[in-house]
C-alpha cells in the first residue's frame, strides 16, 4: 500500500523550521518576562534601602527629572530621586532618599565606571 504524502519534503522542512522559530520566540519571551520581573524586584529592593519605612512607591517621570513618591499607608513620607553626575571614569548614577522636611535619608550609588577600589566600598 502506498503512503499518502500530503506535504513534499521542502514544505516539511519549512514547517519544522517555522515550529522551531515559534518555540524559540516563546522561550525568549518567557525569559524576557522573568528577567523583567527580577529587575523590578531588584529595583524595589534598592528603593526599600533608600526609604526603609516605605510601603509603596509611585513613579514620576518628567523627562530629565525622575523620582518616586514614597508612601507609608496613605501618608507621603518623602521621595527617592535619581541623579547622574560625571565621574572621572564616566557617569555615576545615584539614588537619594529625602523626607518631607528636606532631610537626606539615604544615598545609594547605583552604578559607576570608576577604577575598582576607589568606589568599591561606597558601592557596597
Amino acid at each position: 500500500m502506498k503512503s499518502l504524502n500530503l506535504f513534499p519534503t521542502p514544505m516539511r522542512i519549512l514547517m519544522v523550521y517555522a515550529l522551531f522559530l515559534t518555540a524559540l520566540s516563546l522561550i525568549y519571551w518567557a525569559g524576557a518576562l522573568a528577567a523583567e520581573e527580577e529587575q523590578e524586584k531588584g529595583d524595589l529592593a534598592v528603593l526599600k534601602k533608600v526609604m526603609p519605612e516605605a510601603e509603596r512607591f509611585e513613579a514620576v517621570d518628567k523627562g530629565s527629572l525622575r523620582y518616586q513618591v514614597v508612601y507609608k499607608g496613605e501618608e507621603r513620607i518623602g521621595g527617592v530621586f535619581y541623579t547622574e553626575g560625571k565621574g572621572y571614569g564616566g557617569p555615576m548614577q545615584v539614588m537619594v532618599g529625602i523626607d518631607p522636611q528636606g532631610k537626606v535619608v539615604e544615598v545609594i550609588l547605583v552604578s559607576h565606571q570608576e577604577t575598582l577600589g576607589l568606589w568599591t566600598k561606597q558601592a557596597d
